[in-house]
């Protein structure tokens, strides 16, 4: 949900207020799609509305909470219209539900087509993540849905996104959550390889381990090479079978350098990430 601009982003202007025609900031500057490493390019800004419902929280609640269903999505191409018999392409095609959560618990299913949100209509998948990000954890939501061509009407209380689902940051102290110096690997987060990481990812059934879901730019992990969607197969010649096991092999090392044996679409490569001139 980026504004797309002409505007120049080069390196440390990320940030920077996107100004209308009439003065008023529309959005922060974030990031360029350039084919040189210039600012020949098409730049990305935040929204400002996103911008300040991201300040509010972090003013009132100290971080930002964002509202989780625990459903995959898909857009509604004209082959899946008419498979499903639906009269339009409006609405989002639920593919798969995580076991356990709020969108299981309230009873939506795999192939359902959500229409609506409180009365509001759906527009597509993308439309409808970002409005239940939005909605403050714990609130119960009105949801119509098309099920096998028929309307169903549910009620769902909307969960909080957290990395309790699978997700794990390492080089985190055990006690606290906080960055420790401990750790190694500090910036890089992972989650389980679960169904939908594997649909998202195209990552084959055979591929075991755990996927980076997001690295720090300024870290040592990032100017190794690591970057999102690396499943990590090995730490230090130790097998990594889910992010807990990442976990435990980067808490309290005797070396701040790490060898990782990744798995990406490219092959599988081993990564040593030096975190020692840290």
């Amino acid at each position: 949900d980026f504004i797309q601009t002409d505007a120049a982003v080069n390196p440390g202007s990320s940030g920077g207020p996107l100004v209308g025609i009439d003065g008023k900031v529309v959005g922060v500057t974030s990031a360029i799609k350039t084919r040189t490493g210039g600012f020949q390019g098409i730049g990305f800004a935040i929204p400002s509305n996103l911008a300040r419902s991201v300040m509010e929280q972090l003013v009132s609640n100290g971080k930002v909470v964002r509202g989780y269903l625990g459903v995959s999505l898909q857009e509604l191409t004209p082959e899946l219209v008419d498979s499903f018999k639906l009269t339009s392409r409006s609405g989002a095609l639920v593919s798969d539900v995580v076991p356990g959560s709020p969108a299981a618990k309230g009873g939506l299913k795999s192939g359902d087509v959500l229409q609506k949100l409180n009365g509001k209509k759906i527009d597509d998948a993308r439309h409808l993540k970002l409005t239940v990000a939005n909605v403050a954890p714990g609130t119960e939501v009105s949801l119509e849905v098309l099920r096998e061509g028929k309307p169903v009407d549910l009620k769902i209380k909307v969960g909080e996104n957290t990395d309790k689902t699978g997700k794990a940051k390492l080089g985190d102290t055990a006690e606290n959550g906080a960055a420790g110096d401990e750790g190694t690997l500090n910036g890089v987060g992972v989650a389980d390889l679960d169904p939908r990481m594997r649909r998202e990812f195209d990552i084959p059934a055979k591929v075991q381990g755990a996927i980076v879901t997001e690295v720090d730019p300024s870290s040592a992990a990032a100017t190794a090479g690591l970057q999102p969607g690396d499943v990590i197969q090995e730490i230090n010649h130790h097998p990594v079978r889910s992010a807990d096991e990442a976990v435990k092999l980067t808490e309290k090392t005797e070396t701040k350098k790490t060898l990782l044996r990744v798995w990406n679409q490219q092959g599988v490569r081993y990564v040593v990430v030096d975190e020692s001139g840290d």
